[in-house]
Formats: C-alpha cells, structure tokens, sequence
C-alpha cells in the first residue's frame, strides 16, 4: 500500500527526473561550446593568433640608446610569449571548466538512469502521461484535451501510475541504491 508520504516523494522523483534531463541537455550544449572554444585557443596557439600592437613602435634614430636586456628578447617577443601564456591559461581554465561539465553529466545519468528504468516498464499512454504531467507540468485540463480524458479520469490516472512507480520503486529498493549512489 502506497501512503501519502510515499506518493508526495514518488511525484518529487518525477519532477526531479525531467528537471535532471533538462538539465542534462543544456550541460552537453555547453560542454559543446567549450569544445569549440578549445579548438579555436589550440589554433590561436599553433598559428601564434595574438596582437602585438602596442609594442611596435618606429625607430627613433635621434637617440644613441641600445637595448640593454641581458635575455635577448625585443619587446615583440616578449609581447608574443606574453599573447601565448594568456591563451594557454585561458587553454587551461576551458579544459577544467570542460571536465566539471564531464562529471556533472555523469553525475545526472546516474540520477537519471534509475527512473527511466522503471519508465520504460509503463505501456505508452502511461509514459506519454508522464513527459505531459511531469516533464512539461502540464495541468490536468490540457493533459485531458491531449490524451482524450475527462478532468477526473486524469486525476485517477496520475494516482494509478504514481502508485505503480512507488510499488516499483519499493520492491527494487530503489531508496536503497539511490542512498548508495549518493555516496560514490
């Protein structure tokens, strides 16, 4: 017998299960973005990309100055080696921001995996009520209009299929691999 409690929890699952897709979907767009910007720094390195500008100046034949650097090293180089190490660090900051959006992905499939599991169990029309209800939020009215029910009979439906998870839910131990999840 599903209570309350467990009903009220089984829905909270739901809601954060199509959050954590949605979710999920913008972290590959924007571990696609740094995938591009990485590509664009690697070049940018390798064809040497940078602006030198405001070290080149003309040549002052008035003065009888020498360059005294013990290094060697004019000021476009240095202007250049400078232009390298701010794209290399911008490298590095992309490349971690990039593997924190890896491990947050990972993170949500896990969450995901255990719910769309016990999705896949349901027949069509129950799946379909589900994405309507849960994953769009829709309200009963418009769940009723899509799926040709009466306001009541969506009522019902919820209950029925909420409590089909939460039977699932409880004989596949679900809150007890979820703690175990939490803990990796």
């Amino acid at each position: 017998m599903v209570t309350g409690d467990v009903f009220r929890k089984t829905e909270s699952k739901l809601y954060t299960y199509f959050r954590n897709i949605k979710r999920k979907g913008v972290l590959e767009h924007k571990k696609g973005i740094l995938e591009k910007k990485k590509e664009n720094v690697l070049r940018d390195i390798k064809e040497c990309n940078v602006i030198i500008d405001d070290c080149l100046k003309g040549i002052d034949y008035s003065k009888d100055k020498v360059t005294a650097s013990s290094d060697c090293i004019g000021p476009a180089e240095k202007a250049i080696i400078n232009g390298i190490g701010k794209l290399e660090r911008e490298l590095e900051k992309t490349m971690a921001e990039k593997l924190d959006i890896q491990s947050d992905i990972r993170q949500l499939e896990i969450a995901i995996c255990e719910i769309e599991y016990i999705l896949k169990k349901l027949d069509e029309k129950a799946r379909e009520f589900v994405e309507y209800k849960y994953g769009d939020e829709a309200g009963f009215e418009l769940i009723g209009e899509k799926l040709s029910m009466s306001r009541a009979t969506t009522y019902r439906k919820r209950e029925d299929i909420v409590k089909d998870i939460a039977k699932y839910m409880e004989w596949n131990e679900f809150e007890k691999c979820e703690t175990n999840v939490r803990q990796i």
